[in-house]
């Protein structure tokens, strides 16, 4: 990278581990401030690596959806896989030990939810939402929704992809094309796990946090779609909560990054897979993953 960018390894700071002082207080923020200038500046990381040490998947290794305006899945993977997709984070703790945080989004997935249920349905109060699906019925009426309305980077790099309702019929009505939206979205996220390979099986269960996660149905239907037990997280969860760990184990509160998540990373609720539904998911998404290739064929006439 250096030899493309052009410039002098000089030119460049110190690579340190997330949890090491890079140095102290500059004397103009400790006087602005009235605090110590010896107060210790960590390096710290990154917004999802954070993210990450505060719901505890860097620590423990496990599986972490985030259901917010864009839809992340992460994982952290000892060593990288050929030809998987998703972005690659090397995350240091201490400059000891080292591991790969992958993780793939869905750009379009809280927006899309807000989209459907705010901006067509013209439904203010988001807790009312479960209240409006019929999931037996709407299971059944074969309703599918493509959720990528404004591209698509991680899986497909495609800027131009947009999205589509597929098998409406006379019968269709709101319950069908709102199930349809959070399985769609359910859909990109198992498509996510398997062109990222992440073995979630190895774990038993995906943990969730975000929005989203608010939703029953969404949460039942993504145990289903992905045939695995959902988790529903609760407690100090976000990128400003991983910092401030990463801070108290530089003063000497935790002994390790496992030990960070102990006693802050809560499951409220868990949802186990449903034989029925999970046989309805699967004749969908088989149906699912032939949509890419037909949209492009019908918006500009590309066979693949």
């Amino acid at each position: 990278m250096r030899a493309m960018i052009g410039l002098e390894k000089e030119c460049y700071p110190e690579i340190r581990g997330s949890v090491l002082a890079a140095g102290t207080l500059s004397p103009d923020m400790a006087e602005r401030f009235s605090l110590p200038q010896e107060i210790d500046v960590l390096t710290g990381t990154g917004d999802n690596p954070a993210t990450a040490i505060s719901t505890g998947c860097l620590g423990r290794g496990y599986p972490v959806i985030s259901l917010g305006t864009s839809g992340v899945f992460m994982m952290p993977v000892v060593e990288l896989k050929d030809n998987a997709k998703g972005k690659m984070i090397l995350f240091s703790f201490d400059n000891k030990s080292y591991s790969y945080l992958v993780q793939g989004a869905v750009q379009s997935n809280g927006s899309t939810f807000d989209w459907w249920v705010r901006g067509i349905m013209e439904e203010d109060d988001f807790s009312k939402v479960d209240s409006l699906i019929d999931v037996e019925k709407s299971l059944a009426g074969g309703v599918i929704f493509y959720p990528h309305l404004s591209g698509e980077k991680t899986l497909y790099a495609d800027p131009c992809i947009r999205g589509a309702f597929i098998g409406l019929s006379t019968e269709t009505d709101r319950s069908d094309m709102l199930y349809a939206v959070i399985e769609g979205l359910c859909f990109s996220f198992r498509e996510l796990a398997e062109k990222m390979r992440l073995p979630l099986c190895r774990f038993g269960s995906v943990k969730v946090v975000g929005g989203g996660s608010r939703s029953r149905v969404w949460m039942q239907t993504l145990a289903n779609v992905l045939n695995i037990r959902i988790e529903q997280m609760d407690g100090m969860i976000g990128p400003a909560f991983g910092i401030a760990l990463l801070a108290a184990y530089h003063c000497g509160c935790f002994d390790s990054l496992e030990q960070i998540s102990e006693g802050t990373v809560k499951i409220q609720n868990c949802f186990e897979p449903e034989p029925y539904a999970v046989a309805a998911c699967e004749e969908q998404y088989k149906k699912y993953l032939r949509i890419q290739k037909g949209l492009r064929y019908i918006t500009d006439g590309t066979e693949m």
